[in-house]
């Protein structure tokens, strides 16, 4: 099982723990924020692992913000394809985010 952690910048606890279900695993992580806007966002890439398949097929975009210390998932988008890179997708990201916080 995979997970995305948060760790103390000092000593490098793990202060939120954001558990991936089975099969998912973590391939990019980016961190953004966005004008008129406080808050930092982190995007991970992740990749769906099918056993009976070689190639990965399926992938998601996974956005996150820390609130009251905690990693909370507020944004999700699935792909053809695992997600290897989040730099390909930063303005996407920003199309999506604008879009839905307009919304």
């Amino acid at each position: 099982m995979h997970f995305i952690r948060l760790l103390d910048n000092l000593t490098f606890e793990f202060v939120s723990t954001y558990p991936l279900d089975i099969f998912k695993y973590g391939c990019s992580i980016l961190s953004c924020s966005f004008t008129d806007d406080s808050n930092v966002y982190y995007c991970v890439g992740i990749a769906h692992v099918l056993s009976e398949e070689n190639e990965l097929t399926k992938g998601r975009i996974l956005v996150f913000i820390v609130e009251d210390g905690k990693l909370q998932l507020i944004a999700e988008k699935e792909f053809k394809g695992a997600v290897n890179s989040l730099n390909g997708w930063w303005e996407w990201l920003m199309e999506e985010w604008m879009v839905g916080m307009a919304a």
